[in-house]
């Protein structure tokens, strides 16, 4: 399982989870690079980088501009994305049931389940057209690069401020690929280890 995740952070994230959580995780043999997305560096940012953390310029984490930045960048079976500001605290072998989960059900997407201070935070399972712009799949998602890939030649929306990821979405779904469960994976902080869904094959 070397390799196998390209992880997607947001810059609030990165900062909480702090140099040694950063460079804890990208010591972990299924992740290949971690990028922290931000407009530019600053001091405290560029101290988090390393060989395997780096930054990625980008204005936006919900407009189209995000998924045209990240996809170049994308050169794992599988890209992660945690884009809360909230601080990420990985359950135990988060990374890997995550990728486990897509590998056993040939999901599209895997979402998770999250817990914190205050308790469990179940995410419901997806349905066929059950996808509105407002359904819950948590803050870490694990999608298939092969099909990230393809949906900037889908017919979607060009110019997106912020729902784009929602438009990512739609695009998985129309490609019959349906958002169910698996066991829990992962935590947050605050409002952190839940349970993944899976956008698997039909």
């Amino acid at each position: 399982m070397q390799n196998q995740v390209d992880f997607f952070f947001s810059a609030p994230a990165a900062v909480q989870m702090g140099k040694a959580g950063l460079q804890a995780l990208a010591a972990n043999e299924a992740l290949h690079n971690i990028y922290i997305i931000a407009p530019a560096a600053d001091e405290t940012l560029s101290s988090l980088l390393s060989e395997k953390i780096a930054l990625l310029p980008c204005d936006t984490l919900t407009g189209s501009r995000l998924l045209r930045t990240v996809i170049p960048k994308c050169g794992s079976r599988y890209a992660m994305f945690f884009l809360s500001p909230q601080q990420f605290v990985p359950g135990y072998r988060c990374i890997e049931r995550f990728v486990q989960a897509a590998e056993d059900t040939g999901a599209a997407m895997v979402y998770s389940d999250r817990c914190d201070g205050q308790g469990a935070h179940p995410v419901i399972d997806y349905q066929e057209g059950s996808l509105r712009n407002d359904f819950d799949f948590g803050s870490l998602w694990l999608v298939r690069t092969d099909l990230l890939k393809k949906y900037p030649e889908s017919d979607h929306p060009r110019r997106l401020r912020f729902a784009a990821l929602y438009a990512l979405r739609l695009f998985l779904g129309r490609e019959n690929f349906s958002i169910s469960p698996s066991p829990s994976i992962r935590s947050r902080r605050p409002t952190s280890a839940p349970a993944a869904k899976s956008n698997s094959t039909t």
